[in-house]
């Protein structure tokens, strides 16, 4: 007798953007979660404890970390930029309306220029969830994603899609 079985299941909230993100990935979600990858560069530090202060979630000083509307649902993952692996909450994530020329110059991708911008433009950011986020989780990146945007950086949120990530394997009789 064969059955699946689920192994895990996991959950990847995509913010696109119509911005290259690869270098601010960190910081956007420092900003929107108060979560920082293992190599905490200072600009994402900042972003996370400014996220503190407004969360609320200090005492004396000291961030406290079960506090923080994320905990226990966001998750790090090993990620890979220009060569350097590391464990963060957030990858840069390919987007779905921009692609990248091989001459690096980036456009919104339709049928006309399709040939010509045919990788996808790194712009959206996606922040690794444990368990499926909730409604008031969803709505806090919503408003930060677009605060972030609005008061630290040029650019704009262009959506939000969440994707369920499963891996099954296969039971079979002995």
């Amino acid at each position: 007798m064969e059955n699946s079985v689920l192994i895990y299941e996991k959950y990847i909230l995509i913010i696109d953007t119509n911005k290259d993100m690869t270098d601010m990935f960190d910081r956007f979600c420092a900003f929107c979660t108060g979560f920082m990858d293992e190599r905490e560069r200072s600009s994402a530090r900042k972003h996370a404890e400014s996220f503190s202060l407004d969360m609320n979630i200090l005492d004396n000083g000291e961030i406290i970390y079960e506090k923080n509307p994320f905990y226990g649902f966001i998750i790090d993952e090993e990620i890979n930029v220009f060569g350097t692996s590391f464990y963060s909450p957030c990858s840069v994530w390919p987007s779905k309306m921009y692609g990248k020329s091989s001459s690096g110059d980036y456009s919104v991708i339709d049928e006309s220029n399709f040939s010509e911008y045919n990788s996808p433009a790194p712009f959206s950011v996606g922040i690794f969830f444990e368990n499926k986020p909730q409604s008031y989780q969803v709505e806090l990146i919503k408003q930060r994603s677009n605060d972030f945007f609005g008061m630290i950086e040029n650019g704009k949120v262009e959506g939000f899609r969440l994707i369920v990530h499963k891996k099954y394997g296969e039971e079979v009789a002995l």
